[in-house]
């Protein structure tokens, strides 16, 4: 999925800024502190830095016929970290539910309709906050994927090849090898 892809409206909404993020790791950084920053904010806990600010604008969104505003989702969230329609995502949405609409100031699922807002217009509910704690430990898919089909492409060419057997005698080379070892049960099926 490219930049422009992760960048495509979902449900209306859209990301506000078509600016860069300029701080590292983005956007996994912004993720990973954005419930915390969203709450500094809302209880006026500190003056937020010109990055913390930056962070926020980054990672704003809005409705295109509404145009009211929010902060990012867990959807645009999956999105980015490439897990976006995966059982992953699912069983995350399991572990720790989106209460939809919430009491600011607690996080909490608003009992009655007219007392609460929706989750991530200033903050996010408990559920979404303990999300993007899981999301901001985990690497990105898009990261991993290929690395990992890259290292199972050269094991399965070595594999194929013969050449795992060669590759594992000279690694063991030196070390005291069990009587019964045989280097021919390495091999694959078909040598």
């Amino acid at each position: 999925m490219g930049l422009a892809d992760r960048r495509s409206p979902i449900d209306g909404w859209h990301l506000c800024s078509e600016q860069k993020y300029s701080g590292a790791k983005a956007p996994l950084r912004i993720w990973s502190q954005l419930p915390e920053l969203l709450c500094i904010r809302m209880f006026n806990d500190r003056v937020l830095t010109s990055l913390e600010q930056e962070m926020l604008l980054f990672a704003s969104i809005e409705h295109e016929t509404t145009k009211e505003r929010r902060f990012v989702s867990r959807i645009f969230m999956e999105r980015w970290l490439g897990l976006d329609n995966t059982p992953y995502a699912a069983v995350l949405q399991t572990i720790c539910p989106c209460t939809t609409f919430i009491m600011p100031a607690t996080g909490k699922r608003a009992e009655l309709s007219g007392q609460g807002e929706a989750c991530s217009k200033t903050r996010y509910c408990l559920g979404c906050e303990q999300f993007v704690a899981i999301m901001g430990a985990l690497p990105s898919m898009q990261v991993v994927c290929p690395l990992l089909a890259s290292v199972l492409a050269v094991g399965l060419r070595g594999w194929t090849s013969g050449s795992v057997q060669a590759w594992v005698v000279r690694k063991l080379r030196g070390h005291a090898l069990p009587a019964d070892w045989n280097s021919d049960s390495i091999a694959p099926a078909n040598h």
